[in-house]
């Protein structure tokens, strides 16, 4: 504490105009001494920190015991089970480049993480689990810090000083334990998100730490490396030099010209911080995930599209924050949305920035949470496209921190303005309202942690987490799943329910409701879904975005299968049709080049089907069966020289079948080479004693040359 105060004592005796001259708190009377001591809202008033720290790490491990054994889901394979880079972490070329498009592309100190749980425990969940559970409550812990040395600063020491322990913890418990967080933590590799805010914290924990320690150089070098590193973990990263400018701005030089002062104080490190910047563009040009994120997206959403959908998201977030009962693992892709059906989000976002630019003009220090919030959640939340994915709740991760401290230093204030005008005895009053305080924070406490614990439960399978995901969005991506996880478990009917539901918020789901029916052998109404996706493609209905229709793959799909049940039925016109259009929409699928020229064969449309076949062996020169049907349609059209040699070329690809050695014969023997004939139709027959043709080409064969010896 000595040394603490004779630090303080330096950093007030500097006399240059560029550092921060905090005024010391004056001396409380003792009439007003009794009050503070009541509104500590104490829990460990006298005892040291490890204390509250160990409270919160136990808290942290018990609230999320119950998710060790939550299997992987969704992006978990590509990026853990699939993903054959993390199986040798020594390996760092490889671990450190993860596979472009996946979820920790661009992203090596997360990979490289995944490569130690992978060294350590192979594909055992629990150790995923547990790196993301002590990632979380480290996270915590750096909360604890940064609120307790930040109400310690001289700015706010004589409001909140002899309780910035109190609050501290409280602020820091009751953000470990708020259910909106689970995502980060329940879902493996949404460790991007838990590993970047906790660099985050601690970028800002050193730079408030070199304010007055005397290894500010050690403090700010940790500070520099601890923002470099959380860049290495995600991009949203890139918003902590600015933090901490801000911060110092407001807490630590104080209103007025406090930007100017921070900067000529502590440039060095603000360009350092500045600096990690250049690892955050090579990374992202290292590492590129997919073309749905960035303005220049496949999926059609705008700038605009993407602000009005987050305008809800925000909403909802909040919402989720004070009543965190029904959570969403996937809010879909973004929908085509009007101002209009945004209006009351939208009026609730800007009253928000409002009362937050507000607060920075006329409370900068109670602004700054509202500025946290929005500026943590604008790398992801604002203009910027992410076509997969119109909201994320891991999202909040960063952002909840002001909200939470919000409400626990705002309940503080409000019970010392109580108090301040409490007529009855101010002892006993200020006890009661301290020991109520803290009852009711403990109580919500216990609240969120119960709620956390029944949403780990919810992530223990996919049918429960989407089960849960349908009730509190019924985003067509949730029906979609959920109705897959049905099928996949055999409950027909109502995975087929739930892809009805879908339709009308996403028309491509016919093709999925088609072939589902197809499977279940209902054959006219499963048709029938697929030419409604090839009408969907062909004349987009309004107020949807390219993402809810059906993709190219999708009408090309359709046309397949279409084709091949009218080929089924012989309706070889209607078939040959779908595979033209198919080559029409895709004029390189040469599986569309095959079907068809089967088709023109049934129909006996040789000199078509002579092209197409061509057209398919030029890529798949190793397919018997079209190699064969191509020296038939050559034959048959009177090119018997070239289908001799394209039988020929049939035997040397597939020298066991028998079929393709009495076919030779037949062409051999109709050209009159009635020996070579003979000795294929004999080498059918050693392959396959019971072929009727075989011994029909031999006999004939062997009657020719009995003729021609006779003669």
């Amino acid at each position: 504490m000595k040394r603490t105060q004779k630090g303080r004592s330096r950093l007030r005796a500097k006399s240059s105009g560029n550092t921060v001259q905090p005024v010391p708190p004056s001396r409380p009377s003792p009439r007003a001494a009794p009050s503070r001591r009541l509104t500590r809202l104490v829990v460990f008033p006298r005892l040291p920190s490890v204390w509250p720290a160990s409270v919160i790490a136990l808290a942290g491990l018990a609230t999320y015991g119950n998710s060790l054994f939550a299997p992987f889901i969704f992006d978990d394979f590509n990026s853990i089970v699939y993903n054959s880079r993390i199986h040798e972490w020594w390996r760092l070329g490889t671990v450190l480049f993860p596979p472009a498009r996946s979820s920790v592309a661009g992203r090596p100190l997360v990979s490289f993480s995944l490569a130690v749980n992978y060294a350590l425990g192979g594909l055992d969940v629990r150790g995923y689990h547990a790196w993301n559970i002590a990632v979380h409550i480290l996270c915590a812990l750096v909360i604890f810090g940064v609120v307790r040395r930040t109400l310690e600063l001289p700015a706010l020491r004589s409001t909140f000083g002899s309780s910035a322990t109190s609050l501290a913890f409280w602020s820091a418990l009751l953000w470990e334990l708020h259910p909106l967080n689970s995502e980060a933590v329940d879902y493996v590799i949404q460790r991007t998100e838990s590993m970047m805010a906790l660099f985050c914290l601690l970028t800002l924990y050193a730079s408030i730490r070199a304010i007055e320690s005397r290894a500010a150089a050690w403090w700010g070098t940790a500070a520099v490396t601890s923002c470099a590193l959380g860049m290495a973990c995600k991009e949203s990263m890139a918003v902590t030099p600015l933090l901490v400018v801000a911060y110092d701005s407001t807490y630590v030089f104080g209103p007025g010209d406090g930007i100017k002062r921070a900067i000529a104080g502590r440039w060095r490190l603000y360009a350092g911080l500045a600096m990690s910047w250049l690892l955050l563009i090579a990374l992202i040009r290292s590492g590129p995930r997919s073309n749905t994120v960035g303005f220049s997206n496949d999926d059609g959403v705008s700038a605009w599209v993407y602000l009005l959908n987050q305008s809800r998201m925000v909403t909802q977030y909040l919402h989720q924050t004070i009543w965190p009962r029904l959570l969403v693992v996937n809010y879909g892709y973004p929908r085509l949305l009007t101002l209009g059906e945004v209006a009351p989000d939208a009026l609730l976002v800007v009253c928000l920035l409002l009362l937050t630019l507000i607060g920075l003009l006329l409370k900068p220090k109670l602004g700054f949470l509202g500025a946290w919030f929005f500026v943590t959640l604008a790398p992801t939340s604002s203009v910027v496209p992410i076509t997969t994915e119109a909201g994320a709740e891991r999202r909040m991760y960063l952002p909840l921190i002001s909200v939470v401290v919000l409400a626990v230093v705002g309940g503080f204030l409000l019970l010392k303005l109580i108090e301040r005008h409490w007529n009855a005895d101010p002892i006993a009053a200020g006890r009661t309202r301290q020991y109520g305080g803290a009852a009711v924070l403990a109580i919500v406490a216990i609240l969120c942690a119960a709620r956390t614990v029944a949403r780990n439960r919810e992530y223990a399978s996919p049918r429960s987490l989407l089960a849960a995901a349908v009730e509190g969005w019924p985003a067509a991506e949730n029906e979609e799943a959920l109705a897959k996880v049905l099928l996949g478990v055999g409950a027909h009917e109502e995975g087929l329910a739930r892809l009805r539901t879908a339709l009308p918020l996403a028309p491509r789901l016919h093709f999925n409701l088609g072939a589902e029916l197809l499977n279940d052998g209902k054959l006219e109404e499963g048709l029938a879904h697929l030419q409604t996706v090839i009408a969907v493609w062909m004349s987009p209905p309004p107020g949807h975005l390219p993402a809810e229709l059906p993709s190219r793959a999708d009408v090309v799909s359709a046309r397949e299968i279409l084709g091949g049940s009218f080929s089924n039925q012989r309706r070889w016109s209607d078939a040959a049709e779908q595979f033209r259009q198919i080559l029409i929409i895709d004029p390189s699928n040469v599986q569309a080049h095959r079907l068809l020229g089967a088709t023109l064969f049934a129909q006996e449309a040789f000199e078509e089907a002579i092209v197409h076949y061509r057209a398919y062996l030029s890529v798949q020169p190793a397919d018997a069966d079209a190699l064969g049907r191509l020296a038939v349609a050559l034959i048959a059209t009177g090119r018997i020289d070239e289908g001799i040699a394209a039988f020929q070329r049939t035997v040397e690809i597939a020298p066991n079948s028998a079929a393709a050695e009495r076919n030779l014969a037949y062409a051999l023997l109709d050209r009159g080479n009635i020996d070579d004939a003979a000795v294929h139709a004999r080498r059918a027959l050693r392959i396959s004693p019971d072929d009727a043709g075989a011994r029909d080409v031999l006999a004939r064969a062997l009657a020719g040359a009995r003729r021609a010896g006779r003669e």
